[in-house]
């Protein structure tokens, strides 16, 4: 408890929390800013408190490209040559699966 607040008898004090996660997930639940409206409510805030506009998003970077930045491999370049760019011939279709015996127990 907080000093200088009143005591409260603990047959008058409310807890509040949100409802149960059931198997589909939390229902009910969406606080003070719900997707339908949080980017309006999250400028009014802002608004209201005074703060700068947040930095712009960073641009969407493929993964070759993220890779090639953080790691400097170039994962579509011929691993043997050196020299060739890799690019998909044929997409293949998945087989059937390897049937597996059970392991033999005689």
């Amino acid at each position: 408890m907080a000093p200088g607040q009143p005591r409260v008898p603990a047959a008058t004090r409310v807890v509040v929390s949100p409802p149960a996660e059931s198997a589909r997930g939390a229902r009910g639940w969406a606080g003070i800013l719900p997707a339908r409206s949080r980017q309006a409510k999250l400028e009014r805030c802002r608004q209201l408190l005074g703060l700068p506009l947040p930095p712009p998003s960073p641009t969407v970077e493929s993964v070759p490209a993220l890779l090639l930045r953080l790691t400097g491999i170039d994962i579509e370049r011929c691993q043997v040559c050196g020299q060739g760019r890799l690019a998909s011939v044929e997409m293949l279709r998945p087989t059937r699966p390897i049937p597996v015996r059970p392991p033999d127990t005689s």
